[in-house]
């Protein structure tokens, strides 16, 4: 943003300063009130979008993105987070749309070869989906969300490559519940109902109403049979 003197440079400062505690809902409320004096801020429209993406309200986050990708054209951020906000509200093609446009603009942005992984991964394009996760972890080895969107991409596609992808994604974010409930399909699919119900109960236990994880345990269940659930987890089997 191009500093602006008075009212707007102090909405701003509030509405960033809530953005960094978290206080999503208030940060929006500041940022709005900026763009009533700088509607032509772009970055204040992107910075909206992110902040009513956090609120969780998806579709006015859709609105503010594309506000601030036709104010700031070449912004290739801008459209990384219209991607964002896009794929949060489950419209998985304009979100891959969005950060193909950001590659065009910047074809080394980890954030949008991330956002368009796991859009791509949503479409059930995995091959496509996985290398566009390379091409980010070339970019950041080792970053422990792209590798758990790349096993989660690669157990969607059935590969066998997904079990291991997504154990080092664990190893680097253990609370991560969604990767627990993928490596408990994986290694379902390995034979290993044992450890599928593991990792399903190892899911469950950072969100306990997790959908993927209740199917996730009903499917160890079911390929493991009475004795497996017996075993496992005498004190969890109502």
């Amino acid at each position: 943003m191009t500093a602006q003197p008075g009212r707007s440079i102090s909405w701003w400062a509030l509405a960033v300063t809530c953005q960094q505690v978290g206080a999503g809902g208030r940060s929006a409320s500041a940022y709005r009130v900026f763009l009533s004096l700088e509607p032509a801020d772009g970055g204040g429209w992107s910075n909206l979008s992110v902040a009513l993406r956090e609120a969780r309200q998806h579709g006015a986050a859709v609105a503010a993105g594309r506000r601030a990708a036709l104010t700031a054209p070449d912004s290739d951020a801008a459209l990384v987070n219209l991607g964002s906000a896009q794929h949060a509200a489950e419209a998985y093609h304009p979100a891959a749309d969005a950060s193909r446009r950001a590659l065009t603009l910047a074809p080394a942005s980890a954030d949008a070869l991330m956002n368009l992984g796991a859009s791509l991964d949503e479409l059930h394009a995995s091959m496509d989906a996985e290398r566009a996760l390379l091409r980010c972890l070339r970019l950041r080895p080792g970053d422990p969300l792209a590798l758990a969107q790349l096993g989660r991409a690669r157990e969607r596609a059935g590969g066998a490559a997904a079990d291991r992808t997504l154990r080092r994604a664990l190893a680097a974010s253990p609370a991560d519940e969604e990767g627990w409930a993928a490596l408990g399909r994986a290694r379902l699919r390995l034979g290993d109902p044992a450890a599928a119900l593991i990792c399903a109960q190892r899911a469950l236990t950072v969100q306990p109403d997790l959908p993927t994880g209740l199917l996730a345990k009903g499917a160890a269940l079911e390929a493991g049979g009475g004795t497996l659930r017996g075993r496992l987890w005498p004190s969890m089997t109502g």
